[in-house]
């Protein structure tokens, strides 16, 4: 098993991952965004491509289920719903078990949206593991797991 160094003594880790992190993020911001511009897509802002793939990840999925996946309030996440379904991109429904609810659900148009996103995250993977070698790639994908169990 391997041994985790406390924060004092791993400080200098600690502050080259933050800024790690920072590039991270904004190249992935930037490439993605990038991407969206140049695609069938292109119409949906980086937050609606993302608020589609909470609601195409889980059936039925509540309104107010969405803004808390998002991070969002409701108000918020309600006019981001207006227009993501303006463009044709979901629809609500209500729902039969507890009618002040409304669900949520991907339209064609935003399932297509959905795939189209995911082939741009796999893009991206390819960008990065594809400047490692085999050994690299494994630790990496390894460590991420780690990370995020």
């Amino acid at each position: 098993m391997t041994e985790t160094l406390s924060i004092q003594e791993n400080q200098e880790s600690i502050e080259k991952f933050g800024k790690l992190l920072d590039q991270i993020a904004d190249w992935l911001y930037k490439a993605e965004t990038e991407e969206i511009q140049k695609s069938e897509i292109s119409e949906l802002t980086y937050s609606e491509l993302h608020t589609l793939k909470i609601i195409g990840s889980i059936q039925d999925i509540k309104l107010f289920e969405v803004a808390d996946k998002v991070g969002v309030s409701r108000p918020s996440i309600s006019a981001t719903v207006d227009k993501l379904e303006k463009k044709g991109f979901v629809f609500r429904d209500k729902d039969i078990t507890d009618r002040r609810a409304i669900i949520v659900r991907l339209t064609e148009k935003g399932s297509n949206a959905n795939k189209e996103h995911e082939k741009f995250h796999h893009k991206m993977a390819e960008a990065l593991l594809g400047k490692l070698n085999k050994t690299q790639q494994e630790l990496m994908v390894k460590a991420f797991e780690t990370i995020f169990e």
